[in-house]
């Protein structure tokens, strides 16, 4: 099937948002498709998506997939597939601290139980 490609800017409160548009071409006159919106990866509009896109426009969908960092980033920017990225993308984003455990440890009924059925005072 034959698509369209292209892109509107959408007025937003942090301002325009570029989003890509794949459709598919109508072999005559004007016609209904139903619509997708593809929410990207945090690396805006890469070549994954926008194969994925055109594969589901060839498919008869209209595919929607905006720059989902427009208030931080220019329109049509692509960022690389670098550890410094997401970062980029979100600079008020905090780093979140790992846990001081990763271990799970038993509730204290669950070690209640456990002491009992040791001393025997709990029946298996």
């Amino acid at each position: 099937m034959i698509i369209h490609a292209g892109f509107v800017d959408l007025d937003t409160p942090t301002g325009p948002m570029r989003t890509h548009v794949y459709a598919p071409a109508p072999p005559t006159g004007t016609a209904r498709y139903p619509g997708l919106l593809l929410y990207p990866e945090i690396y805006q509009q890469t070549g994954p998506i926008v194969r994925l896109s055109q594969q589901l426009a060839g498919h008869g969908y209209v595919v929607m997939a905006p720059e989902i960092y427009h208030e931080h980033e220019p329109p049509g920017t692509v960022l690389a597939y670098d550890k410094a990225a997401p970062t980029r993308a979100t600079p008020t984003r905090r780093r979140r601290r790992s846990p001081r455990s990763t271990t799970m440890r038993p509730s204290s009924s669950v070690r209640s139980a456990r002491i009992q059925r040791a001393t025997g005072a709990l029946a298996p």
